[in-house]
């Protein structure tokens, strides 16, 4: 999820002024265009972040300091791009209140791989890897018992790749240039690997012989290195 600060104007005829957002109707239910200027309240441009919007993202637009105002909609098709401000064609989900004229606003962005609910299909060439590729990696041979959880931390583990890079690397994505480049299949599989060997840690630590306890490191270094040309650049 992404969120950004904008001011909201009331004002249904477009162009939006600079840091502001507006939509094309004062009934949010009646909304079919969000219009946002590409510059945010801070000053940050994000005018390509928001012509990367594909259909189903959502936008979460609520008041800076009161959560009771705010409208949701779900994008509908592809941004329109009018040099200073996008035009997103929308769909209305759901509203409370009214949002005031001139006042501050927060705007969260869900992707669709934010909102679903499992990662995209798994296996195939130059897909993500498959639960044997993560089976082989741990040596666990031809045994079926843990295939559940090495399934489930392989979802979490190619979600977690998901959320973290450009979608020009996410199958699937409308910006996707194939094939996943072989470093975010290793991840992606390294990553599972190690969400399954942390149920020995699960409370951060493991015990290592003569050693004692040894604390288990949040990252993994070889992994962060791995992904790192392929992170989405977030302004903040």
């Amino acid at each position: 999820m992404e969120r950004f600060d904008f001011d909201f104007s009331t004002n249904t005829v477009a162009p939006p002024a600079n840091n502001d957002v507006e939509f094309d109707n004062a009934t949010p239910s009646a909304v079919a265009h969000v219009n946002v200027s590409n510059m945010t309240n801070p000053g940050e441009d994000v005018h390509t972040l928001l012509l990367s919007m594909t259909v189903g993202t959502r936008l979460y637009v609520q008041d800076w300091n009161d959560h009771t105002l705010y409208a949701e909609f779900s994008v509908a098709a592809a941004p329109i791009d009018n040099t200073t401000w996008v035009d997103l064609p929308v769909t209305f989900v759901q509203a409370g209140g009214s949002l005031n004229n001139n006042q501050r606003i927060t705007v969260f962005v869900e992707t669709p791989y934010d909102l679903a609910t499992t990662p995209p299909p798994t296996g195939g060439a130059g897909g993500w890897p498959t639960i044997d590729d993560v089976k082989n990696l741990l040596r666990l041979g031809d045994s079926t018992e843990d295939d559940a959880v090495v399934t489930t931390d392989l979802a979490a583990a190619i979600a977690w790749t998901i959320n973290r890079v450009n979608p020009m690397y996410v199958p699937g994505s409308p910006t996707y240039i194939a094939p996943l480049p072989d470093p975010l299949f290793t991840v992606a599989q390294y990553e599972a690997a190690r969400l399954y060997r942390r149920r020995d840690s699960v409370d951060g630590t493991i015990g290592w012989g003569d050693m004692g306890i040894v604390r288990v490191g949040p990252k993994d270094p070889d992994i962060e290195t791995l992904i790192a040309p392929y992170l989405t650049i977030v302004l903040g």
